[in-house]
């Protein structure tokens, strides 16, 4: 908007716009412009182009100026996309979420686990208490069992015929119980010492055993062959234990069972049966050689004697 006091400018009434008293060549070509304009709208019915505004005259002349631009039908602008992500921050979105998604896995997990966890604990608890009193029952038990039934007082000397034979039966028998069990400790260890004696001969003079394993009488025999191995054998272990423990270690090693030491323990002693007997009792002996060697002659030390 221009001023009150600013001077209207000149304009033309058809076009709407200012003439220019300066230029007049651009004010004839505007005009032209125009009507050439016109005449292509007259002529084309089906093309529609927008109407010039034109100014009232009732109400006071504003001048304004319209170019080229702002006369022509506006055109639709085309709509325009967003432009796309980089490549780069669409790969790092997607390891983003596959590291979310991993941490929650492991966060799954690890839940479980200390549920397992718990769980486990409980049960050990439990079977802890339980063992205890178990145990707490058997000893209780073994401790009725061996305590003898007696009244015990605190005086020091009994003068009663019948407490006093009492107290020495007591006493015997107490005596009685330790002496066998001071008895039954000396055997064992005696039966330690000479199997340590046993073993140490053989490892000096590298004794070779035979029989198979199957056939050894007692415990101790399989006990020197594994203690030859440098296996270890525990007090609990049974015959059939140690049997297959050797037999294992024999199968592992194949090559010990040609050891001179151990190779009677795979080799059999073969036997003769009855037809071979019969054979060799009815044997002939070998033909005599036709030279015969001559008698020998009674000795000097014969002549000799009275």
């Amino acid at each position: 908007m221009r001023e009150e006091g600013e001077r209207a400018e000149p304009c033309d009434l058809s076009t709407g716009r200012a003439i220019d008293s300066g230029d007049s060549t651009s004010s004839d070509s505007d005009t032209e412009f125009n009507a050439s304009e016109s005449d292509d709208s007259n002529s084309h019915g089906h093309r529609t182009h927008a109407a010039f505004p034109s100014l009232p005259l009732s109400t006071p002349v504003q001048s304004t100026r319209l170019t080229r631009q702002q006369s022509r039908t506006p055109i639709t602008p085309v709509p325009t996309f967003p432009a796309m992500a980089p490549r780069s921050s669409h790969l790092a979105s997607i390891h983003r979420l596959r590291e979310q998604s991993r941490i929650a896995d492991l966060l799954r997990d690890n839940a479980i686990l200390k549920a397992e966890r718990d769980v486990a604990n409980a049960h050990a608890v439990i079977a802890g208490q339980e063992a205890a009193l178990w145990k707490y029952k058997c000893n209780k038990k073994a401790q009725k069992a061996n305590a003898p039934k007696r009244i015990h007082t605190n005086s020091r000397v009994v003068t009663s015929e019948e407490g006093q034979r009492e107290i020495a039966e007591d006493a015997a028998v107490k005596a009685a119980k330790q002496k066998a069990e001071n008895e039954k400790l000396r055997k064992k260890k005696d039966l330690e010492r000479a199997d340590i004696l046993r073993r140490a001969e053989q490892e000096r003079e590298q004794i070779a055993y035979t029989g198979t394993l199957k056939s050894q009488k007692t415990k101790a025999n399989l006990v020197d062959i594994a203690f030859s191995l440098q296996l270890p054998v525990e007090p609990r272990d049974t015959v059939s234990d140690i049997i297959q423990m050797l037999e294992k270690h024999f199968d592992e090693f194949p090559l010990l069972k040609q050891d001179p030491r151990y190779i009677g323990i795979f080799t059999r002693k073969r036997k003769h049966s009855g037809r071979d007997n019969d054979a060799l009792l009815h044997r002939q002996p070998p033909p005599q050689s036709p030279h015969h060697l001559p008698t020998p002659g009674p000795s000097r030390l014969h002549h000799a004697l009275p």
